[in-house]
């Protein structure tokens, strides 16, 4: 049986030059297309293989809990995480955690702002303590904070 070829598709162009098309079966068309496509992945998958790396990994159903959980709390998935904690200089902090750490600071500062104002401590040692607790906070906020 005849078929209406297609132009510019690898499958057809694939099956015309070895020209199944105007002479092949039905049955001997599907054959040639199943054979094409095991080649084509074949190529693809040995492309893919020769750019890029993968790995794997088992884990105990605890520790792809634990994975899943962290995950979770970031909003993304599992391999992401596994990937980002892998690749980042530190362990990869989250923006809650990161909020919150600031939080705390922020509340440290308040505090010291507060003694401060109280006159508890001598205004040139508060200050200092001050200036040292804004520096901590850039300094917490520039490592945590991804690029």
């Amino acid at each position: 049986m005849k078929r209406k070829i297609k132009d510019g598709t690898g499958l057809y162009v694939y099956l015309n030059s070895i020209g199944i098309l105007t002479n092949g079966t039905d049955e001997e068309i599907s054959k040639c297309k199943k054979m094409y496509w095991t080649k084509y992945r074949k190529e693809w998958k040995k492309n893919k293989r020769q750019q890029s790396k993968a790995y794997t990994m088992l884990f105990s159903f605890k520790e792809a809990r634990a994975i899943a959980q962290k995950a979770e709390k970031l909003g993304i998935t599992p391999t992401q995480f596994i990937k980002r904690c892998a690749l980042s200089r530190h362990n990869f902090i989250g923006p809650v955690l990161t909020g919150q750490m600031r939080e705390q600071i922020m509340l440290c500062t308040h505090n010291i702002e507060t003694i401060m104002d109280e006159k508890r401590l001598p205004g040139q040692v508060t200050e200092e303590i001050l200036t040292t607790a804004y520096k901590m906070e850039k300094a917490v906020l520039a490592i945590l904070t991804p690029k």
